[in-house]
């Protein structure tokens, strides 16, 4: 399938709440990677032909930064839309949708780096950077496949965290959310935000307990 009609369905179903805007291209773009890496690790499949690329502030499918602006603005036949892609690969692309439809672009952005192949990447574009030649980095489907572990607990987190009330605490002008019936906020795990914030580059994270460890995204 054509990253392109992934996109489509994706805005169309945001039009149902509230329409996208021209700078929400890279939310897309997300969104679709995530599709594809989901279709991945439950279809054992690609779900797109186009190239990913990585930079250094995240990635890019060019088909749909090339053509993002003309489809959200204009209007296409949606039923059309929907013949075009198959019946499991439509099963993936709603997973993706409806679990991270609701998070913020920029948390999006940053469970994105979370997956092992991307994190390698960007830790090879900052070695480039060094150099005088950066040669163009494009995403292998076979690493990304390889995350498959690390994205199953991303759908895990983000799925139990719509479920809970999660209650937010400022640590140095860096907001946390957590459960408060796993999670106690003693002075020792307030010193341990304290410590993780000097170095935080988001603005916004959230506290999860598995096997008894605390993980922090």
């Amino acid at each position: 399938m054509k990253s392109i009609i992934a996109a489509m369905y994706m805005i169309n179903e945001f039009r149902k709440d509230e329409p996208l805007k021209s700078e929400d291209s890279q939310l897309i773009q997300n969104l679709i990677l995530l599709a594809e890496a989901t279709s991945l690790t439950f279809n054992g499949k690609s779900l797109i032909d186009d190239d990913i690329l990585v930079f250094e502030d995240g990635i890019c499918i060019p088909e749909i930064e090339e053509k993002f602006t003309k489809v959200q603005t204009g209007h296409y036949d949606y039923d059309l839309i929907l013949s075009l892609i198959s019946e499991k690969d439509l099963e993936m692309l709603e997973k993706a949708y409806n679990v991270f439809k609701g998070e913020k672009s920029t948390h999006i952005n940053m469970l994105i780096m979370q997956l092992p192949t991307i994190k390698k990447y960007l830790k090879d574009i900052q070695l480039y950077s060094l150099s005088e030649t950066m040669e163009t980095v494009y995403v292998s489907r076979k690493e990304l496949a390889a995350g498959s572990d690390v994205l199953k607990r991303l759908y895990g987190m983000v799925e139990t965290s719509q479920k809970k009330d999660m209650r937010p605490v400022t640590v140095n002008n860096i907001t946390f959310y957590y459960d408060s019936t796993q999670i106690t906020l003693d002075e020792k795990m307030v010193n341990d935000l304290k410590m993780f914030a000097r170095q935080a580059q988001g603005n916004n994270y959230t506290i999860y307990v598995e096997d008894d460890h605390f993980i922090i995204f």
